[in-house]
């Protein structure tokens, strides 16, 4: 599985003062599966994917944004 761009969560982390592992909370994941999803080696679930937009208060209209390389097809036309 090849590297994720994840610039615009990064962004809102950075922003907000948090760090990655700030995300273990919301997604009830350890440290390192936090880690496997950033380094795109275990693809994000959709309900984790709301549970960091939810904690960051990010709208879901902007799942695209934070979440590019990880929405499949399928879940993409949900949006269309």
């Amino acid at each position: 599985m090849r590297k994720k761009n994840f610039h615009y969560l990064w962004g809102i982390l950075g922003m907000r003062g948090y760090r990655q592992t700030d995300l273990c909370k919301p997604t009830k994941l350890s440290k390192s599966a936090i880690e496997a999803r950033f380094a795109g080696r275990v693809p994000w679930s959709l309900p984790d994917m709301y549970a960091v937009m939810d904690y960051l208060g990010v709208p879901h209209k902007d799942l695209h944004r934070v979440f590019p390389a990880d929405i499949s097809q399928t879940e993409r036309s949900v949006f269309e």
